[in-house]
């Protein structure tokens, strides 16, 4: 299982796991007008990552801070990849290209999944 979503920080943390439900109402223009009229444009982007290896259930999770742009740049394949530019960067997700798997949400929940396949091996 795997959950991604944004947390607004001028919405006190929604839409979180309503985020495609949002973002398919609204779309690009409309969350960022939407966000650019709250007190804080402040984001984070999260990733939920859970594992069951038939006993127990594991979660692992990735955060990246960031804000939401004034307008949306970029392409338009992957929902608010459009709109979202990590915290220390100047573009959006969609206008990094492969930089952005490389230090994406998913990148560090997956990451963290990977450490704990290789690190727990041979303790079932």
């Amino acid at each position: 299982m795997e959950h991604t979503g944004l947390y607004l920080d001028g919405l006190n943390g929604l839409p979180a796991g309503l985020t495609r439900i949002f973002w398919n109402r609204l779309d690009a223009e409309r969350f960022t007008a939407l966000v650019q009229g709250l007190d804080s444009q402040a984001v984070t982007a999260k990733t939920v990552l859970g594992y069951c290896d038939g006993r127990k259930m594991y979660q692992f999770s990735g955060e990246l801070r960031g804000t939401i742009a004034a307008k949306p740049a970029g392409t338009r394949g992957f929902q608010w990849d459009c709109v979202f530019i990590p915290e220390g960067y100047e573009q959006t997700f969609a206008e990094m290209g492969e930089l952005k798997n490389e230090i994406s949400m998913r990148r560090i929940a997956l990451d963290r999944f990977a450490t704990f396949l290789k690190t727990s091996r041979g303790m079932a």
